[in-house]
């Protein structure tokens, strides 16, 4: 008889950007329903290191002006790192923070948002990535068939289009940062967005860390099987059966290690005046 362990529940707090966003970057992962003997274990960004993508992914050129060039009422800047183009354009105070909007090119297909960005403002001022909200978004359905999803007047806009398969899709969101205190000094400033974050979208968990286990049952010839509900807010994720040879510690452990979520780290730079 098989003895089903139920190792973890994950629950994804999407704190960082408002509920318009199809993804954000998780505050923790909570590890709940452990066996008896031991304690609930509390995973955040300081106890998981994420996994750094460092592929380089061909640039398109003018994937995100294009983008950007639709929202736009200042001049748009683009910058290239990492394989991955940016473009920003309209710097602007809203109540005590900075906003801009961004448009950046997706790494793969998987739900990428700006994980971490700061502004250095010319008073010397550093302000930290606080929220945003989505504008649009666009996604491969199948060949050159795309989705454009638009975040419009407290609506969401989905239309279909054609388009190159070669072609990367891209994201744009309008960032905000502070808080800030007297701006009156503020004219001049320089935007650094540091990495991108890959996390699945709410209700997509089990489909998501699935995949990203796969290769691990695979290595295993079936003696490593697990099982994932899908829950509100996260999955719930069950070791089926394990080797003989691996305790439940190591179980758990292993299948933690491809949790963690994707980080694509680059250095996109810009510099912008405001009034």
């Amino acid at each position: 008889m098989k003895k089903i362990y139920t190792i973890f529940t994950l629950v994804l707090y999407l704190g960082a950007f408002v509920a318009v966003m199809t993804a954000c970057a998780p505050s923790n992962l909570t590890i709940s329903n452990l066996p008896s003997n031991q304690e609930n274990i509390e995973l955040n960004d300081e106890t998981i290191a994420p996994t750094v993508n460092m592929i380089e992914t061909p640039v398109i050129p003018g994937i995100t002006v294009q983008a950007i060039n639709k929202y736009a009422q200042t001049n748009a800047t683009t910058r290239s790192a990492a394989g991955i183009e940016v473009s920003v354009a309209n710097f602007r105070f809203a109540s005590n923070e900075i906003l801009v909007d961004a448009c950046y090119q997706l790494p793969d297909e998987s739900d990428w948002t700006i994980d971490k960005a700061t502004i250095i403002t010319n008073d010397f001022s550093i302000l930290n990535l606080s929220g945003g909200t989505g504008i649009e978004f666009t996604r491969t359905l199948s060949g050159s068939t795309r989705q454009l999803t638009t975040f419009e007047d407290n609506k969401i806009l989905v239309t279909e289009f054609t388009a190159d398969p070669n072609l990367p899709n891209y994201r744009c969101d309008t960032l905000s940062f502070g808080p800030i205190g007297d701006r009156s000094n503020i004219s001049h400033l320089i935007l650094t967005i540091h990495s991108l974050i890959a996390i699945p979208g709410e209700g997509s968990e089990c489909q998501a860390f699935m995949n990203r286990i796969q290769p691990v049952l695979e290595a295993h010839n079936g003696e490593f099987q697990i099982n994932c509900a899908q829950e509100i807010g996260g999955a719930k994720i069950s070791i089926v059966l394990k080797p003989d040879s691996m305790s439940l510690e190591e179980a758990e452990g292993l299948i933690a290690e491809y949790l963690k979520p994707e980080i694509y780290e680059g250095e996109w730079k810009f510099e912008g005046e405001i009034k």
